[in-house]
């Protein structure tokens, strides 16, 4: 009987309820920083995506812009050859490639992180937490 009456006296320790709740307390943050961080992750994923799709469809529009100008290009060296072995100048001046579209920026994302001082690992924030209850301890 004596055993069994440490063993409650132990787990009914108000430093043990204490520890429980705020290891719980814990936990409970650490996997909402989770979850927020999969879902900024996750948002910067279709950000990305939609950003690939739109610089993939930007270097094409240029390549067609360029395949135009070559083309272009080679019908006036034609005939300002044929211009040339005639003796005459050509109808129309030399055709510009003119500006190509800019290369879109990349999109950049704001870490938002929830917490005390922000970058901390989560081992780190247990040690504090730790370190805060052991005073109670003494009480």
């Amino acid at each position: 009987m004596p055993e069994e009456h440490v063993i409650c006296k132990l787990i009914s320790s108000y430093h043990i309820y204490h520890t429980i709740l705020s290891q719980s307390t814990i936990l409970s943050k650490r996997n909402v920083n989770v979850q927020e961080r999969r879902k900024q992750r996750d948002e910067r994923a279709e950000a990305l995506a939609i950003w690939k799709q739109a610089e993939v469809s930007h270097i094409e529009r240029n390549k067609a812009r360029r395949h135009k100008y070559q083309a272009a290009l080679a019908a006036w060296q034609t005939e300002r050859d044929v211009a040339k072995a005639e003796g005459r100048r050509t109808s129309w001046k030399r055709p510009a490639l003119g500006k190509l579209e800019p290369k879109l920026p990349k999109p950049t994302f704001n870490e938002v992180v929830e917490g005390e001082g922000g970058g901390h690992d989560g081992n780190e924030e247990l040690d504090d937490d730790e370190e805060a209850t052991g005073s109670e301890c003494g009480d």
